[in-house]
């Protein structure tokens, strides 16, 4: 019977140590490479709304970020957008691989201009909406990163009430600091 217990504790005594060595091991692998990102998004740029995020790693499998949209063009509905979102990640890297987000949209969509008797007047509305999205993330061994994700949100609140979403597509590259 002792030797019953000398083999579990024994055994015990291994896998305390095996966990131990296996967290430091992921946070002397990440130590190097930091855990914020600057990113920008092509596809939006391109469309004339450019698109900048940041986004905090919180842990191997999850982050929160926050994406800042602007339109430069006014024939583009937007004319800003705040985009807080928070991610689940299931890849082997830290804060990468495949992921799904949550996001909402806070933000300023144009609406058909208003004719005065002095001209015309740009008339806008606030929004607010929910939305999700997949996708993933490759991050280099020299921190670059590279996204590619796809998804949809609803607006839930309106001036004038919406009835219609908003997308939620990027091609993004950026960096981890």
């Amino acid at each position: 019977m002792r030797t019953y217990w000398t083999i579990v504790c024994l055994a015990f005594t291994c896998l305390v140590h095996t966990q131990e060595y296996s967290e430091s091991r992921t946070v002397e692998k990440t130590a190097g490479i930091g855990r914020n990102e600057l990113k920008v998004n092509l596809v939006y740029t391109l469309l004339e709304v450019p698109e900048v995020t940041y986004e905090r790693i919180l842990g191997p499998d999850s982050g929160i970020g926050v994406s800042v949209d602007l339109a430069v063009n006014d024939d583009i509905g937007y004319r800003f957008a705040i985009i807080p979102h928070y991610r689940f990640y299931f890849g082997k890297a830290y804060g990468g691989g495949f992921f799904l987000e949550l996001n909402s949209l806070i933000g300023s969509i144009r609406d058909e201009p208003l004719i005065d008797f002095g001209g015309e007047e740009e008339s806008a509305q606030f929004a607010f909406g929910l939305g999700a999205a997949t996708g993933v993330k490759f991050l280099t061994r020299t921190a670059w990163v590279a996204e590619i994700a796809l998804g949809f949100g609803r607006y839930l609140a309106s001036e004038q009430g919406m009835d219609y979403g908003y997308p939620r597509v990027g091609i993004t590259l950026g960096r981890r600091f």
